[in-house]
């Protein structure tokens, strides 16, 4: 928490006390605080930056440490898998730098941004902490997944659909992230009709995603299957590892 690093790992309004929120969050949670922290200060507009994948691993050990389930977190937690695994760059038009995960560039230059003061700029020599937390998060992607899926409900359709997205994402399917999402937000079929397209992999992604949703969501898991159609899954189309 004290590293020096943390004074040049920005977020969406440049430099913050990140490292001294978490520290006060680990003391003593306080959800107002946390709220604040993931999506304010380490997202902005689908967007992620350094200090996001610097915070997340202090962020997790929080949230295992709390022993319960912590559906604020890990509704945070799927959104940082679909906004890293999703397509296109950084930035408002989509064409910014990113690495492997959005957000996370490995190239010294792309952080030297001109909305953060020279002084604060991430150095060459910060890229192996940057390349370390790029494997922490590869490294723990499919846990976090899981922690999500597990904590599904019947009690919030909502909750449920926002759960998958980090899952169905990590897995290439950002159209079973769009389908979800328009369910969860109570559109009509014919709209999802016309606003999803579904390819192959997506139906195999949904086929495995429903039979896991059975006895968590069965609205949701229903949903799919009635939105899909009869299909017969290909068990060696996608290979899940959950």
């Amino acid at each position: 928490m004290s590293d020096p690093l943390w004074s040049r790992l920005y977020g969406p309004y440049g430099i913050e006390d990140v490292s001294g929120i978490i520290a006060k969050l680990e003391r003593g949670w306080d959800l107002v605080i946390a709220k604040d922290l993931f999506w304010e200060k380490l997202h902005h507009q689908d967007d992620l930056y350094p200090v996001t994948f610097a915070a997340l691993p202090w962020l997790r050990k929080i949230a295992n440490a709390k022993g319960d389930a912590d559906l604020d977190s890990l509704l945070f937690f799927s959104h940082v898998l679909y906004c890293a695994s999703t397509s296109g760059g950084t930035g408002c038009d989509g064409h910014g730098p990113r690495g492997k995960y959005r957000g996370l560039s490995l190239h010294f230059q792309d952080h030297a941004l001109d909305w953060i003061p020279k002084e604060n700029h991430l150095r060459v020599e910060d890229m192996v902490v940057l390349a370390s937390l790029e494997d922490w998060f590869a490294a723990n992607t499919n846990g976090i997944a899981k922690a999500c899926l597990d904590a599904i409900t019947e009690d919030d359709d909502y909750a449920a659909a926002a759960l998958t997205t980090g899952f169905s994402c990590l897995h290439g399917s950002e159209n079973a992230v769009t389908l979800v999402t328009l369910w969860a937000d109570q559109h009509d079929i014919d709209f999802i009709n016309e606003n999803v397209s579904l390819n192959s992999s997506d139906r195999s992604l949904l086929i495995s995603l429903s039979t896991m949703l059975d006895n968590k969501n069965k609205n949701l898991a229903n949903f799919i299957r009635e939105f899909i159609g009869p299909a017969t899954p290909d068990p060696n189309q996608l290979d899940l590892p959950l």
